[in-house]
């Protein structure tokens, strides 16, 4: 199995700052500042947790992929943040994000995301487990195949 996890509306509630990109008056750059800030949402960072140890009592360990509509120019904040909030992550984890200056919508970004994931790993759609909060990815995962945990919390929400 390959796991893909979405961040933002996952493991990390943006709430706080999605006035930043809302609304006719949207600040990326000032969003993608304040992205290292977001408050982790426990119950997703517990879900990750026990599919990794899980598979490490296992004896073996599938890699986890983030897949996430964030800009590359927050790269560094992102991986800190998984770095702060994740004990396990730099071992068993790929981040994927939006390439700088692409403005198209998230489910597009994340379509080619997880065709080029599908082509570099051999991995079958229909053996990608996928969890995410984004209703417009969560159709496209699920067209490709993939099988779909919707994440819906009453906060963090990032669509």
């Amino acid at each position: 199995m390959l796991y893909i996890f979405d961040i933002d509306g996952v493991i990390a509630d943006v709430t706080r700052l999605l006035p930043l990109i809302q609304g006719d008056s949207k600040d990326f750059d000032a969003y993608y500042k304040c992205i290292g800030n977001a408050l982790p949402i426990q119950s997703g960072i517990d879900l990750i947790d026990a599919i990794i140890f899980k598979q490490y009592d296992a004896g073996r360990i599938d890699r986890v992929h983030f897949v996430t509509g964030r800009n590359e120019c927050s790269r560094e904040a992102t991986m800190t943040w998984l770095a702060d909030n994740l004990d396990w992550y730099e071992k068993w984890y790929t981040l994927h994000m939006r390439s700088k200056g692409d403005r198209r919508l998230a489910w597009e970004v994340k379509h080619d995301i997880v065709q080029r994931i599908h082509k570099e790993t051999c991995t079958p759609f229909s053996e990608m487990i996928v969890f995410e909060d984004d209703a417009d990815c969560v159709k496209m995962y699920e067209e490709l195949g993939c099988y779909v945990c919707h994440i819906k919390h009453a906060r963090a929400k990032s669509d």
